[in-house]
């Protein structure tokens, strides 16, 4: 039963990521702001990334 869920959960992220790309959109915005997030780092900048913890509260569980 685990491995069927994990291999659900893996097909379900290869769609997710063909779906992304094939959108010529969200391509343009992840080169926008890998740009942004270069030029940040270059100028010895600081970038901070918000969340609402929930993947890292999953992690945290199964690790228990």
């Amino acid at each position: 039963m685990a491995i069927q869920h994990r291999q659900a959960s893996l097909h379900e992220a290869h769609e997710t990521l063909e779906s992304l790309l094939l959108n010529k959109d969200a391509l343009i915005s992840i080169e926008r702001a890998t740009g942004l997030l270069i030029a940040t780092f270059e100028r010895k900048g600081r970038v901070y990334s918000c969340g609402n913890g929930a993947m890292c509260n999953a992690l945290c569980r199964r690790a228990c």
